[in-house]
């Protein structure tokens, strides 16, 4: 099983998503999207594992999730990873609570003695949306059809890209447990287990 873990986005920011997707399509930039419906924030991909070791990871990880407060996303900047770019994404501004969620969950996971692979466990925690995948360097120069890198991973857009305007701040209160299953016309994702976080505290950042 392909296991990863994240937090659900609502409607309203689905479709924001989707209308920057039309609007990069329009503009003819070239990429794999993601389909809005399979539009998620990833906490932590996990990889290939057993099915068994499900039920036991399950129980780790809401013993782990259970006393932590919501984290709170907002905001939604467009920005690549990767030179030529790999993957266009949404970015969000996370408070503290992102980073405490990805912490618990890597120490969940080295509890239940579940491998992740070392370059998923080096990222730094940076909380976004990825709308679309670039394969390879041509198609990732269509995207300066709408845009002009202006930093590692900035653009500066052109000036009727759709503004991120009216989009309230997302607490994130339940972490998700997918499995993704992979099918040529892109990738499945089944949720396996919803994870509730703690109450809502303060809110800081």
């Amino acid at each position: 099983m392909r296991l990863f873990l994240g937090f659900p986005i609502p409607h309203e920011f689905r479709e924001y998503a989707r209308s920057v997707q039309q609007y990069l399509r329009a503009r003819g930039v070239n990429a794999r999207w993601v389909a809005p419906e399979r539009l998620h924030v990833t906490v932590q991909f996990i990889g290939e594992q057993d099915a068994a070791v499900v039920p036991a990871l399950n129980a780790t990880l809401a013993t782990a999730v259970r006393d932590l407060r919501p984290a709170r996303l907002h905001g939604a900047v467009p920005g690549t990873f990767g030179h030529p770019a790999r993957v266009l994404f949404l970015g969000w501004h996370e408070d503290a609570g992102f980073a405490a969620v990805v912490a618990a969950v890597r120490a969940a996971l080295d509890t239940a003695g579940v491998r992740v692979r070392a370059g998923a466990r080096r990222q730094s925690p940076h909380a976004h949306v990825t709308l679309a995948r670039f394969r390879g360097g041509r198609e990732a120069r269509t995207l300066r059809r709408a845009g002009t890198p202006c930093g590692r991973d900035e653009w500066g857009w052109a000036q009727d890209f759709p503004a991120a305007t009216g989009l309230a701040p997302v607490d994130c209160t339940a972490l998700i447990l997918f499995e993704s299953v992979l099918h040529p016309h892109g990738p499945e994702y089944r949720e396996l287990q919803r994870l509730p976080l703690g109450p809502a505290g303060p809110v800081d950042g």
